[in-house]
């Protein structure tokens, strides 16, 4: 195969997988100590601290599609690769100030607040031991760099 479509095919794989994570199916947890089949939402907020932390129904991998997914900008529409000094800071819900997007050009690329809910989550060590990936379907040299570099 050659190397884009390998990497169309991960992808496409990785791709499939995020969109699954939703699907009880996906949900197999890594660990059974203290193992709950109920997820009670709390004024916590999604991921309450006294129900979810340290067991639950967890992936061992989490992987988030980058494009109109993780962040609301489909890469292969932008022109221009980030850097530092295009960086838009804004409120990290209610954790301070800090970089929320970047500039490409004149788009700007944001995270969708759920993403930055369930970063934020992961860093709190509300998820056990999962670990957190990206993945893009980003098939041009230009679109994979502007992601790489938004990612930055």
């Amino acid at each position: 195969l050659t190397m884009i479509r390998r990497r169309t095919i991960l992808t496409a794989i990785a791709v499939a997988a995020s969109n699954s994570f939703h699907s009880s199916a996906f949900l197999v947890p890594h660990k059974t100590a203290n193992f709950s089949t109920q997820v009670k939402l709390s004024s916590d907020g999604p991921f309450p601290e006294s129900e979810m932390a340290g067991h639950g129904p967890f992936p061992d991998l989490c992987v988030f599609d980058l494009d109109a997914c993780f962040w609301d900008q489909e890469m292969y529409t932008l022109s221009r690769i980030c850097d530092s000094s295009n960086v838009v800071m804004g409120d990290l819900n209610g954790r301070g100030e800090g970089v929320v997007g970047v500039m490409s050009g004149r788009s700007k690329i944001s995270l969708h607040k759920g993403s930055l809910i369930a970063l934020q989550s992961h860093h709190d060590g509300k998820f056990d031991d999962m670990k957190v990936c990206f993945a893009s379907s980003a098939d041009t040299p230009l679109a994979e760099k502007i992601g790489r570099s938004a990612l930055k």
